[in-house]
């Protein structure tokens, strides 16, 4: 039980770490902008929650008190960055700057002002996935008008917006509870090593998609 409680709380670094690796095995298709930009939210993911996870280690072995809720906000930022990066080349749709700019702008204003740079944003984070999964439903939506007979279980461009789809709405809740949670004093533990298991199916679907570039499919 021990070794599966600490398998939970690093999973959501190991599963990026294992899914860089798969990405850099098949680093030819790294050549292409959706594939990087992919992996570039995969790196944006070991970065933040390893370093984090980190954190949490020395805390725990030498009873200190550390905070890694900065690398949270980088995380979220970043992250959505890098996802509608992505998007704007698989829709095929221009790169919406405006969007991003606006986000980061309240994003970072709600935290110096409303909130705290060392407190979880669950309504930046919250809107962030709405964000992410209104663009993905885009995808789905352009998928299934293309006039192109094509098997969508072997196309990467599915798989990759399937995981980071499954991702955002299974952890909205996670999202838009958490704050208010951890300052009623409840035990979130639990529900951040659920949210882990959601970085590991994510990580896996992502991977499907790069072996799916790499055999030479769309």
């Amino acid at each position: 039980m021990i070794f599966l409680k600490y398998f939970l709380i690093y999973l959501d670094a190991i599963s990026p770490l294992i899914a860089i690796i798969i990405f850099l095995v098949c680093k030819k298709v790294l050549k292409e902008k959706s594939v990087f930009y992919i992996f570039c939210y995969i790196s944006i993911q070991l970065l933040c929650n390893g370093t984090a996870d980190i954190l949490y280690y020395i805390s725990k072995t030498y009873n200190l008190s550390l905070n890694s809720h900065l690398l949270f906000h980088l995380n979220c930022i970043f992250s959505l960055y890098f996802i509608l990066k992505f998007f704007g080349e698989v829709n095929q749709l221009k790169y919406r700057s405006h969007v991003f700019f606006l986000f980061a702008v309240f994003y970072l204003l709600y935290i110096m002002i409303k909130t705290s740079p060392f407190e979880f944003n669950s309504l930046g984070f919250s809107l962030a996935s709405l964000i992410i999964i209104i663009y993905s439903f885009n995808y789905y939506f352009l998928l299934v008008r293309t006039p192109d007979e094509i098997n969508i279980f072997y196309t990467s461009g599915f798989w990759f917006t399937t995981g980071i789809f499954t991702y955002y709405v299974c952890s909205f809740i996670i999202f838009i509870t958490y704050e208010y949670l951890s300052k009623k004093g409840v035990a979130v533990g639990y529900l951040w090593r659920f949210h882990n298991i959601l970085v590991a199916i994510l990580c896996f679907n992502l991977s499907k998609g790069v072996l799916c570039k790499r055999r030479g499919m769309t």
